[in-house]
């Protein structure tokens, strides 16, 4: 069973900077129905030029590593370990996002 809040955050580049997709000029928010599990869930609509890039930042807990009772009880506090991925993407001629490589200026 998965443990801890899963979130993902969405990112346009802007010169040299990635700024989150909720403050980019213009961009409309809506908190969407909660499903079963959910806490939260909200979307952000964004009119954004072709070839416009965009960050996918995928955030979720690590997983439990097993461990001895003695190993437990000597490690002290637990460490709130993420696994991050990022995923690239540019806006397509018909609004569609395609899959860009990363090219190194984070």
């Amino acid at each position: 069973m998965d443990r801890g809040t899963a979130q993902i955050n969405w990112f346009v580049r802007f010169n040299d900077a990635w700024v989150h997709a909720s403050v980019w000029e213009g961009a409309r928010q809506e908190r969407l129905d909660a499903s079963a599990g959910t806490v939260w869930q909200s979307r952000t609509e964004l009119d954004l030029p072709v070839g416009a890039r965009l960050m996918r930042v995928e955030s979720r807990p690590s997983d439990y590593a097993r461990e001895s009772p003695l190993e437990y009880l000597t490690r002290g506090a637990p460490s709130k370990r993420r696994n991050v991925r990022r995923h690239y993407f540019t806006v397509g001629r018909s609004g569609q996002l395609l899959a860009a490589p990363h090219t190194g200026n984070a």
